[in-house]
């Protein structure tokens, strides 16, 4: 098994919901957890699946881990304790996008 394949594993068998976004806010990776709860919509633009106030709020997240945040907590009321947006990185240290990992209300 290679490298790849074991990250795949390891992602898609986590119980917390993760989705990944490019720069151009397209999400790219929905884990199991994720899928489940939303239905697959990679290929989509995140912003087709939030309302106008959140896809501002991820537009200046977005902003903020391009200028170098690389974590930003979010606390919310809708079914989650918490949210994290995490910023993706090349081995360059450039920004290519983000990944948002989500703690249900237990």
């Amino acid at each position: 098994m290679n490298k790849q394949n074991i990250i795949e594993l390891i992602l898609e068998s986590l119980p917390k919901s993760i989705v990944a976004a490019d720069k151009a806010h397209v999400i790219t990776y929905m884990n199991k957890a994720a899928r489940d709860e939303h239905t697959n919509l990679a290929g989509k633009s995140l912003f087709d699946c939030h309302n106008k106030d959140s896809v501002r709020k991820i537009k200046v997240m977005a902003g903020r881990m391009e200028a170098g945040e690389d974590k930003i907590l979010l606390k919310e009321k809708d079914g989650f304790i918490k949210s994290y947006f995490i910023a993706l990185r090349d081995n360059e240290g450039q920004f290519t996008g983000y990944y948002e990992l989500m703690e249900k209300r237990s």
